[in-house]
């Protein structure tokens, strides 16, 4: 997957982290976040309900 160096920074430095979800794209979730949230900047050709469409 690839970041911006800003985002990229936030990674690393910053307390996210990154997860593959069940749909086999990643999920971010932010430091203090109860859940995961996705990217909405990707394509899928999955029928998974919380994919990005």
């Amino acid at each position: 997957m690839l970041l911006c160096r800003m985002h990229h920074t936030l990674i690393h430095n910053g307390g996210w982290q990154v997860v593959l979800g069940d749909d086999g794209h990643p999920w971010f979730i932010e430091p203090g976040s109860t859940g995961p949230i996705r990217s909405h900047a990707r394509r899928t050709l999955t029928g998974h309900a919380d994919a990005a469409a």
